[in-house]
């Protein structure tokens, strides 16, 4: 049988608790700038809310428009058929409005996360 009190504190636990909690109450180290040159040069923190919100946005546009045509999944794979076939007769006229302002929307959000990127590899 094992004792009860497996963890026996040694008499300078203490002690060393004090010394450390004193420690805590001086004065930083100089570091002569230090610290301030590292922060100095450190990248600057990237914005990434307004790309966040701009996913969010066409993410929750896209969730709506898939919850508002769910009545009609029966129907879906025969839309989705006649929206292939009319992208394979060369990129006809699209027969729903809908479908350009998603592909359009789409197209936007595309561009908007990658602005950066884009911009670089246009040379702009």
């Amino acid at each position: 049988m094992e004792p009860t009190d497996l963890k026996n504190d040694p008499p300078a636990d203490a002690q060393l608790e004090a010394w450390l909690r004193s420690g805590a109450a001086s004065a930083p180290l100089p570091d002569d700038g230090f610290t301030r040159r590292v922060l100095a040069a450190l990248p600057p923190p990237r914005a990434t809310s307004r790309r966040l919100m701009f996913c969010l946005a066409g993410a929750s546009v896209g969730a709506a428009v898939a919850l508002l045509n769910g009545r009609d999944w029966p129907g879906f794979a025969t839309g989705f058929a006649k929206g292939v076939q009319s992208l394979a007769t060369a990129f006809g006229p699209l027969d729903d409005l809908r479908v350009g302002c998603a592909l359009v929307l789409a197209l936007a959000s595309v561009l908007f996360a990658f602005w950066r990127e884009t911009r670089q590899r246009l040379g702009v």
